[in-house]
């Protein structure tokens, strides 16, 4: 799935409802040397989302912000479509190795749902105006 410009999400958005935040925790990260990664790290009472983007296996984009940050504030939409879509195409990179690991069709099927889920929640969360989100 392709990420939308900052220009096509004023008309995605008029479609998109309220969810719960996507699932997160410290430790949670994933690496793919074609596309980036990400880590989330526990820092007092807050998470943080450290992240690389890369194209074509070079970097093209870094940083480290609390998650509540890229969540509430809106001078971090930018970042926010661009780490949740990353997050997103690790997911579904996952859920493809999952159907491609696993034999039984069925079982197969059923693990890679669960990672299409979450990336599923991530899209999501990238392209919500901030503070858009339910905060549990």
């Amino acid at each position: 799935m392709d990420k939308p410009s900052l220009e096509n999400l004023l008309e995605i958005r008029k479609k998109l409802k309220k969810n719960k935040l996507p699932k997160i925790h410290g430790g949670m990260k994933a690496f793919n040397p074609e596309i980036g990664g990400f880590e989330v790290i526990p820092r007092e009472d807050e998470l943080e989302i450290r992240w690389n983007i890369h194209k074509n296996g070079k970097r093209i984009s870094s940083g480290v912000y609390k998650f509540s940050q890229l969540c509430k504030e809106p001078e971090f939409e930018k970042l926010r479509l661009d780490v949740g879509w990353l997050i997103a195409d690790l997911l579904e990179l996952e859920a493809n190795n999952m159907l491609q690991s696993i034999p039984g069709p069925n079982e197969a099927m059923k693990e890679s749902e669960f990672y299409r889920k979450l990336a599923s929640s991530w899209r999501h969360w990238a392209q919500v105006e901030a503070g858009f989100m339910i905060f549990e």
